[in-house]
């Protein structure tokens, strides 16, 4: 696994490396892949090791060679249909990321992470890893260390393609 986040990293600074210094890349991907912390997951079917997994990702690999050129951009939801089984998602945890985003009632949003104050519940609750959905996994994120920003919508549906199969 860590041989393709290498893979996903190694094209992207290809890609920076042509473009030059004016030119800008989006890298949309799971959040899995472009957080800039280790990858911490829950499978629903653990290896024989143990339940829980590491992973250093594409975004680790991306920080250490573009430091402060690159924003990343974590992205969660509430609630609505699923993306990737016939079932829908579970609902947020109150206690986990999903959970205290949809807790503002707000639909949809972007937090700037590095205007967080630098102390206080709110700092150290970004700060601190904590639960969150991931298709069928479950991850441990600590945001500040993950991203630069949250986006955020309350409720996701399928595209109009892939309602039609």
């Amino acid at each position: 696994e860590e041989m393709r986040e290498i893979a996903m990293a190694d094209n992207l600074l290809w890609v920076q490396q042509r473009e030059g210094p004016r030119g800008k890349i989006l890298f949309f991907a799971h959040d899995r892949h472009v957080q800039t912390s280790l990858a911490i997951f829950r499978s629903p079917n653990p290896p024989a090791a143990g339940p829980w997994r590491e992973l250093r990702s594409a975004g680790m690999y991306l920080r250490s060679a573009l430091d402060t050129r690159m924003v990343v951009i974590g992205t969660y939801f509430g609630c609505g249909s699923s993306l990737w089984a016939d079932e829908s998602p579970p609902p947020p945890d109150v206690h986990g990321m999903e959970g205290l985003l949809t807790s503002l009632s707000i639909p949809r949003f972007i937090m700037n992470l590095r205007e967080l104050p630098s102390s206080g519940p709110l700092y150290e609750w970004f700060r601190m890893a904590h639960e969150t959905r991931s298709g069928q996994d479950t991850d441990m994120v600590a945001p500040l260390r993950a991203y630069d920003a949250i986006l955020f919508i309350d409720t996701i549906t399928p595209s109009p393609a892939r309602q039609k199969q």
